[in-house]
């Protein structure tokens, strides 16, 4: 059942999918109990549900119940409740609760740092998505600061060309763009249109993307021509 309505969830049938998780999520308190790990995984798929239908209020109510019971039955730093602490945020962000999804995304940085060390592709992700919160914020240069230490991390552990490397370095140069600093923003994005067209073609999606980027900041700089040409 629960298969089924996460199915129609990605299908956009988003009532059936409603339906059948509240379904399947009576089936499971009955039989496992209301705290039982797969009982809140059905709670996190049917806030889902809410945020899919625009119900944000609804989903974020039910993932700080998932996170709090979690918590409570498997500890702070279990990996279950630092991802339901994850899932919370997004829920805070996409109300445009900037302030307290940075909050709490620097809990869950905090949390997967002492438990899977600061050089780990998932302290990483928080690492950025605290980036993120701080651009959102206003707040460039706290945001460019963890841009950059994330891509010293990634270069040496990944090297210069990996693609995990060189979105962080598109984020560097949007980052320096938004501070008005474009030429060095042209320049970050010179260095991913570069890496990336050699690794996958011309006419890759992504090259084309960053093309756009590059084509932009020559534009912002009164660079019509090359602009127009690029």
């Amino acid at each position: 059942m629960e298969r089924a309505a996460i199915y129609d969830k990605e299908q956009g049938r988003y009532n059936n999918a409603y339906r059948k998780l509240l379904e399947c999520l009576s089936t499971k308190e009955g039989m496992l109990g209301k705290e039982h790990p797969d009982v809140m995984e059905c709670w996190t798929e049917l806030a889902f549900a809410h945020q899919a239908m625009s119900k944000y209020r609804a989903a974020e109510d039910l993932l700080l119940k998932v996170y709090e019971t979690n918590r409570r039955c498997l500890g702070e730093e279990h990996r279950r409740t630092i991802k339901a602490l994850n899932d919370l945020a997004g829920a805070l962000w996409r109300q445009g609760k900037y302030e307290a999804a940075k909050d709490t995304v620097q809990s869950v940085f905090e949390s997967r740092k002492k438990n899977l060390g600061s050089n780990h592709p998932g302290t990483l992700i928080s690492l950025r998505d605290m980036a993120i919160a701080h651009a959102m914020l206003c707040e460039y240069d706290i945001a460019e600061s963890l841009v950059r230490r994330i891509l010293r991390i990634q270069t040496e552990t990944l090297g210069k060309s990996n693609p995990t490397t060189v979105t962080s370095l598109n984020q560097l140069g949007n980052l320096l763009r938004q501070q008005g600093n474009l030429k060095m923003a042209e320049a970050m994005h010179r260095q991913v249109w570069t890496a990336t067209k050699v690794r996958v073609g011309h006419h890759h999606p992504n090259t084309l993307n960053y093309y756009d980027n590059l084509a932009g900041d020559l534009f912002w700089q009164g660079n019509f021509v090359e602009a127009e040409e690029m």
